[in-house]
């Protein structure tokens, strides 16, 4: 299996991800002409997946289960974070190098701080069984808007410009709706 698109994620399901509507809604705001595809990669096809992301007109992909943990060992590079999480959500082409990412603590840390109003920065200790979010004035931190700041990490990783958020929330959470109406 090879990848069809310049950017994309792969999984296996990912007839679920919510991503390609995210991410094609901040490409098409700044007129890039690039698709952003799913991909269902079987886990005995990810070696020849990944070798595909080699190709001059890929410019990266992200990483979704089963898969963050299997891709490591076809990347040239992993960057400190991806390191030591273990696992890897994006994967960036320089130029047929293959360096892997994890934006997930960056989505959590900018979802805390965008989303919740929290600065991690001044906490010492954070005891959510103590109460402490809510005392904090903090209201509950949706899952929706850490999959968006960690999408746009890999925007900006791929593309080196600013991520449209405002857009790639608002597409996120109008895919939710559409979700949350077809399973009533």
């Amino acid at each position: 299996m090879m990848i069809n698109s310049a950017l994309g994620i792969i999984g296996y399901p990912i007839g679920h991800s919510i991503s390609p509507r995210f991410q094609q809604a901040g490409l098409d705001y700044l007129s890039v002409d690039h698709r952003y595809l799913p991909h269902e990669v079987h886990p005995d096809q990810v070696a020849d997946f990944v070798a595909s992301l080699r190709a001059d007109a890929v410019r990266g992909i992200n990483v979704t289960v089963p898969h963050k943990e299997t891709v490591m060992p076809f990347l040239d590079e992993i960057d400190e974070w991806a390191a030591e999480a273990g696992a890897v959500n994006t994967i960036v082409n320089r130029g047929g190098r293959l360096v892997g990412y994890n934006t997930d603590g960056y989505g959590f840390l900018r979802a805390l701080r965008e989303s919740a109003g929290l600065d991690p920065r001044w906490q010492t200790r954070f005891d959510p069984g103590r109460g402490e979010a809510h005392s904090a004035g903090a209201s509950t931190l949706g899952g929706i808007s850490m999959l968006v700041y960690q999408g746009a990490a890999s925007f900006e990783l791929w593309l080196e410009r600013p991520a449209p958020v405002s857009v790639m929330m608002d597409a996120a959470m109008s895919a939710m709706r559409e979700r949350e109406a077809l399973a009533q």
